[in-house]
């Protein structure tokens, strides 16, 4: 969202009595919702650049000997994205692969934004079995590295390669995980473009899907 934008639509909320602007720079707005509890920086888009983008994200040490480069996962955001790549990842307060619990907690404690203990927030035992998930209270998007080899290994065959699987699943997750990031967090996009069906669990995994076909050459790594 353009500053502008996002102003407008904090000051109106801000007025109707549902939160407040606790904070403001050249690049970000940071709001308060009162109901919610929760504390959100928005970003401009005038402000999210590739290098700002690129220190959002956190590569493990599995996938980055996979060959995991941050700049590969800008460029499919904005290829899925398209023309609402800068709405995707205004809220984004960080993307995290990590390969085992220390990794998990390394990786969260350098993209809190407030003094909130990461401890007492997630514990990477209760992470295991899925492979992915999007921290509403923090913004920040998780991609299981370990739980995505791990199928991978068990799917991959003669016509799909363990290799295929493994990046396939990095980055549909990926697509998937900002899409609720993108529609959960901001509840200031236009709804007549965004309505609340569209977050559905249902609709985030079709927009994937249909997302990741037109990837073309992003669909690997290499």
């Amino acid at each position: 969202m353009k500053k502008d934008d996002v102003l407008k639509a904090l000051k109106e909320d801000e007025e109707d009595g549902n939160g407040e602007i606790i904070d403001k720079g050249k690049h970000h707005s940071v709001y308060y919702d009162y109901n919610e509890g929760i504390e959100t920086h928005f970003r401009y888009e005038e402000g999210c650049t590739d290098r700002y983008v690129a220190d959002l994200i956190h590569i493990g040490s599995g996938a980055a000997a996979k060959g995991l480069k941050k700049q590969f996962l800008i460029d499919v955001l904005k290829k899925a994205y398209g023309e609402d790549y800068y709405d995707a990842i205004c809220t984004c307060a960080g993307i995290i692969i990590p390969s085992n619990g220390k990794e998990f907690i390394q990786m969260l404690s350098a993209t809190f934004r407030n003094s909130d203990d990461v401890n007492e927030w997630y514990q990477y035992c209760e992470q295991e079995n899925v492979v992915g998930r999007m921290f509403r209270t923090h913004q920040i998007v998780f991609i299981n590295e370990a739980e995505i080899a791990k199928l991978a290994k068990t799917l991959g065959d003669e016509i799909i390669s363990e290799e295929e699987e493994y990046e396939t699943g990095i980055i549909t997750t990926l697509i998937h995980e900002i899409r609720h990031l993108m529609l959960d967090t901001n509840p200031f996009l236009p709804e007549d473009e965004f309505p609340v069906s569209e977050a559905s669990e249902d609709a985030v995994e079709a927009f994937c899907r249909q997302r990741y076909t037109q990837l073309g050459d992003l669909r690997r790594f290499k």
